[in-house]
């Protein structure tokens, strides 16, 4: 299904979110799909999922409470079209739900938000400060960029993938950028990717598992495997840089895994610690620019062989391998 939240309300700006394929964390902590900022928001409030079988959202027992149609659920309710969830105290969204199309799960491409590593999707064209208005107090105040306007970021911009190419639209004209190089708008810096660079997950059930070997000291030198769930190796990842960064977020993972950590918790690694794997001692003369690049070309890698590159997700400061999306296994068959 074709699925959008409208949220209401001049708190939010009257944003329009499109839930794609899969889930949508949404709540006030960064890690979330959608960050909403106001206080009565729970860290991680609610689950919107939009499978095969439907639409539904499930709160995540929040303080405040997501209302369907103003009745406070506490289990899993489906959505229909013209649904209103209440979110908190305050926050109201509007559901629109559509039949699906062809390309309704593909994504434009993504916008990836250097400074804070932050991930948003593109569909279309795209405003900047209805984006950048998911980003909290803290990251703006790191930016020494906190709006006049508490409803987002004062960017008249437009950004929209056209062909190989991003348009940016602004009050001094247009320009284009090439997809996966950096731009400026202002404190802001940008990659725009396409949606064949991060690729089309081929995980689509829970027994048709998917497997990424790493190895980091093989026989054959350091490399990573994609097995399809027959056990044929779609390919071989070889670049060194590339192969150490999968296999520290698959250990970060497997670590997290075996402590029974929170879902929304395993996985996360600090960039710099990922940085400071992939080149020792100095990873400080690369830079983060070097490293959003470095992650770009691993998704790209990923989406070449079949899996979706989207599944090395980014937040603030941290990078992790998506739990679930593919089972992980080191050299030595851990």
């Amino acid at each position: 299904m074709k699925v959008t939240l409208e949220l209401l309300g001049t708190g939010e700006n009257h944003r329009a979110w499109p839930i794609l394929h899969g889930t949508t964390r949404i709540g006030r902590a960064p890690d979330n799909h959608l960050v909403l900022t106001e206080p009565a928001v729970s860290s991680h409030h609610l689950v919107v999922t939009n499978d095969l079988t439907g639409v539904t959202v499930r709160d995540l027992g929040s303080t405040n409470g997501t209302f369907l149609n103003e009745t406070r659920i506490d289990t899993q309710r489906p959505l229909r079209d013209g649904d209103l969830l209440r979110i908190g105290l305050t926050v109201r969204a509007r559901v629109r739900v559509a039949p699906a199309d062809d390309h309704s799960d593909e994504p434009d491409g993504w916008l990836v938000h250097q400074n804070t590593g932050r991930s948003f999707v593109l569909n279309g064209s795209a405003v900047l400060d209805q984006l950048l208005a998911n980003l909290s107090g803290p990251e703006l105040s790191a930016l020494e960029a906190l709006p006049d306007d508490p409803d987002g970021m004062d960017l008249p911009h437009t950004v929209e993938i056209q062909d190989d190419h991003v348009r940016i639209d602004g009050p001094a004209g247009s320009r284009t950028s090439e997809l996966g190089e950096p731009f400026e708008i202002g404190p802001h810096r940008f990659i725009a990717l396409s949606a064949a660079d991060v690729g089309r997950s081929t995980v689509t059930a829970p027994d048709a598992r998917w497997t990424l070997r790493v190895d980091i000291a093989g026989r054959a030198g350091a490399q990573a495997e994609v097995i399809d769930p027959e056990g044929r190796v779609q390919g071989i990842i070889r670049a060194a840089n590339r192969v150490a960064v999968l296999h520290q977020l698959v250990q970060q993972l497997q670590v997290d895994e075996q402590a029974s950590a929170p879902e929304t918790d395993r996985g996360w690694l600090p960039d710099e610690d990922l940085m400071q794997g992939v080149w020792g001692r100095h990873w400080r003369n690369k830079g983060p620019a070097s490293f959003q690049v470095l992650v770009h070309r691993v998704r790209k890698d990923l989406g070449r062989l079949g899996l979706a590159g989207a599944m090395v997700e980014k937040r603030s400061g941290h990078t992790r391998l998506r739990p679930g999306s593919v089972r992980v296994v080191s050299g030595d068959g851990r």
